[in-house]
Parts: structure tokens; sequence; C-alpha cells
């Protein structure tokens, strides 16, 4: 059995992985072990503290439009001062100090401030996404993400403690509690990722290149990077492609533990064992059939994936069964599709995009994506007021969007010789 193990492919990336894309991989799980226990509650934290579902959403949609500033910057500010050194400031700023205020949240306002500066996270999503490819053999993009999917999904083991925690005592001091420990485990994290990864080679190059250009002029220097970026052809689909996944998400995460807990009476101390389900079912897949389906043209996964999203949504607001049995198996699907659909929306933006400008074109790319997707955490507040299923409703448009834009780029984007990606 240790023998068919060493020789599975997964397990052989993980062997041979050197340098920034093995720091990244193996630092994952600090941040998820973290991240996966106090995350199932915090809508339920929210409304315990007296936040109503439009105040909810409300707060979806200020995080996403501080992004849309943080992101504007992320380009300039990983360039200038290297992916490294960004990565490790802006984690601490969108995660460590917002988790502390999280724990001290008292009302609307507190929440408030804490989301603003989680929406500085744009910063660290593109610096560490560029720590953790630019160094990074193209052929290891797939793999490599679904590295760190299974490393975060291996921190969701600990989730059941949150639902010990909550049943022994009660929700709002357990998750101050939570999010004081989420905040120490995240800045050992960010240290410890500092300490063991070195600046990209593209990355010291682009902060020799920019040592005496100023961020604002930087910045402003996105309007030429913008008319590079329209001109690839494959990146206006691939921008809509993570429109459409990040609005989903939107919704999904803001409101499914409510529909759940308020719609279908699963009692709210058993909300940390669906995570839990979820990535024992996505490490499964990702361990046992991932490297069967990178066999295939991106389109044929895409399309199988994004179709069981459809049927996730269904199976949780038909009214064909009890709630356990509709919460369980949209569980169960959900796994599947977000292990299908999301590492190869990953990598199509690292293959799509030119070297040179990487860093401030996928800025660009997440100031778009939160741009479009910002009005969407409100839009589906109003949606839950009035009925907690019609947000499901919305993502099921989406979802259709999805599965018609991945069809019309059939021929835009193609394998290679080698299986590969490209425009």
């Amino acid at each position: 059995m240790w023998s068919a193990i060493k020789r599975h492919p997964l397990a052989q990336t993980l062997v041979t992985l050197r340098g920034n894309p093995r720091a990244c991989v193996f630092t994952e799980p600090l941040w998820g072990i973290s991240f996966n226990l106090y995350t199932p509650f915090i809508a339920l934290y929210m409304a315990a503290l007296g936040l109503s579902n439009q105040q909810i959403g409300l707060l979806a949609t200020i995080n996403m439009g501080v992004q849309i500033v943080a992101a504007a910057v992320s380009g300039p500010l990983a360039d200038k001062y290297g992916r490294r050194l960004m990565t490790f400031v802006a984690d601490l700023t969108a995660w460590a100090v917002p988790c502390l205020v999280f724990a001290l949240s008292q009302n609307f306002i507190w929440f408030v401030a804490a989301t603003v500066l989680a929406g500085t996270g744009s910063i660290v999503n593109n610096a560490w996404q560029l720590l953790l490819v630019e160094d990074c053999d193209q052929e290891l993009l797939v793999p490599v993400y679904t590295l760190i999917t299974i490393s975060g999904l291996l921190a969701v083991l600990f989730a059941p403690i949150s639902t010990l925690l909550i049943t022994s005592y009660s929700l709002v001091p357990v998750m101050r509690g939570l999010y004081v420990f989420a905040s120490v485990m995240m800045a050992v994290k960010c240290s410890i990722l500092y300490r063991f990864s070195t600046e990209t080679v593209h990355g010291k190059l682009r902060m020799e290149e920019t040592r005496h250009t100023s961020i604002l002029r930087l910045t402003f220097q996105l309007k030429n990077t913008f008319e590079k970026m329209i001109r690839n052809p494959a990146t206006f689909p691939v921008m809509a492609m993570f429109i459409l996944f990040n609005i989903s998400g939107v919704v999904s995460g803001n409101f499914f533990s409510l529909f759940a807990t308020r719609s279908l009476h699963i009692p709210s101390q058993y909300m940390a064992f669906f995570p839990m389900i979820r990535s024992v079912v996505m490490f499964a897949f990702l361990v046992g059939l991932q490297h069967v389906f990178m066999r295939y043209h991106f389109h044929k996964p895409m399309l199988l994936g994004l179709s069981l999203y459809i049927l996730a949504t269904l199976a949780l607001i038909l009214p064909w069964a009890g709630g356990w049995a509709r919460t369980v198996l949209y569980t169960l699907l959900e796994a599947f599709a977000f292990s299908i659909v999301s590492p190869r929306k990953d990598s199509l933006i690292v293959i799509f995009i030119e070297k040179q400008e990487r860093a401030r074109i996928m800025g660009l790319l997440y100031v778009f994506t939160m741009l479009v997707s910002a009005p969407f955490g409100w839009i589906a507040g109003v949606l839950a007021a009035r009925n907690q299923g019609y947000p499901f409703l919305l993502n099921l448009c989406v979802f259709a969007l999805f599965i018609a834009l991945v069809t019309a780029t059939r021929k835009l984007i193609r394998p290679d010789a080698h299986g590969r990606e490209e425009a």
C-alpha cells in the first residue's frame, strides 16, 4: 500500500517540490486549520450579535469594494516591494489583525471595521499566487493547485472541535475564542512562509525595474497594462469565469448556513460537520480521480463540474426530502463540483497572462472580478430577506451562464501537444 501511495502522481509531485511552491503548500494547513474552525459559523455569529440579512449581505459587498481598491494596487506593490514581502505584510493585515477585531466585535460597526481590513486580502492573493507559480514549471500548475486544496482540506478535520465547543458552551463566546486562535495561527503561518521562501526570479527583476518608480506612477501605468490585457483574446473569457465563480462563492458562502439552519432546521451546532464531509469527499476525489480528469480537454471536466453545481443547488432548494438529506446531498455534489472546476480555473489565469506584466494584469483581473461581483452580496441579502432559497436561484443563473461561456470558448482554449491549455 505504501509503495502504491509513493507512486501516486500527487505524492511524487509533493516529494519533488522545491522552493516557493513547497513553502506555500506546506504552510497552507496552518491557515486552513484556524479558518475552518470558525468559517461555518460566521453568518450565525453575525446574526447572534443582532445583524440582519441585509447587513450580512452588505458586509460582503463592503468587503468586495475594499478588495477592488486593494486589487488595483496589488500588482504595483508586488512589483515594487516583491512578492515575498507583500505576502507577509498583507497576510498580517488581511487575516491576523481582522480576526482580532472580529473577536472583539459588538455590533455592525465593529464588523464593518474588520471587513474593511479583511478586504486587503486582494493584495496577498496576488502576491501569494505569484510567489507560488512564478518559479514553478507550467506542467505542475494543476497538481500544485490540487495539493494546495488538499492541504487545506486536511485542516477541516479539526472542524468538529467547533461543534463540541459550541455544544458545551454557546456560539458567541466560542467564536470569539476561535477568532483569537485564528489570529495567532495566521501570524505564525505567514512568518514561517516568509522564513522559508525566497523572492522569485521575475520578482527580483521587477523590483529592480521599478526601484525608482513610485507606487502612484505604477498604478497610473495600469492603462497600458489594460490595453495589453484586452489584446489577448483569451483574457476576457478567463476573467468572466473568475467573476461567475466568485459570485457563486459569495452567495453560498454567506447564505448556505442560514438556509440550512432556518429553512431546513439543521441545528447550528452541527454546521461544522458539513465542511468536514465536503473536505473528505474533495480529498477522495483529488487523490483518486483528479489525475484521471487531467487527461481530458479543459472543457469536458469543466462542463461536468458546472452541471454538478446545478444538481447540488437543486437538491438543496427543492422539497424532495427532509432537511438532513437535502443538506448532505448538496454538500456531496458541491464538493465534487468544486474539485473539478476550481483547480482548472486557477491554472488558466497563470497560463494566459504575459509574464512581464503578470503582477499588474492579475491585479486588474482581481479588480474587474471584485467590481462586477461586489453588488451580489447585497443582492443576495435582499433576496434572502424575502425567501432564504432565493439566493440559490441566483446561483442557478450564474452556473447556467458559466456553462454557456465554457461552451463558447471551446475553440479559443484548446490543449497543446502535451495536453496543456493554450490560447
